[in-house]
């Protein structure tokens, strides 16, 4: 989260949803990520898209953790997570998060 945001970053680029959300207010968020680009959507709004740093095959994904501070941890819960090996649609996105 930055900003009140949710946010994905990729090398040193952010991704952040448009909508601010309160703390203590759940929220449904989904990423999508194509190799090429990022889309990341949040309780159904609008889909907020950048290109992707390039990188190599992924090793390692880290929820409720900052990848560069080890200070920064998610205060919550996750209720679901779920991994599609392939890249959604902004459609499927708004649906997932509805």
């Amino acid at each position: 989260e930055t900003n009140g945001r949710a946010t994905n970053w990729s090398g040193s680029a952010a991704l952040s949803t448009a909508a601010a959300v309160s703390d203590g207010v759940a929220r449904k968020i989904a990423l999508s990520y194509s190799g090429a680009s990022r889309s990341l959507c949040q309780n159904a709004g609008t889909v907020a898209t950048a290109a992707s740093a390039a990188f190599g095959t992924p090793v390692q994904m880290k929820f409720g953790s900052d990848y560069f501070s080890a200070s920064q941890f998610l205060n919550g819960t996750i209720a679901r997570l779920r991994y599609y090996n392939t890249a959604l649609t902004n459609a499927q996105l708004q649906a997932l998060t509805t």
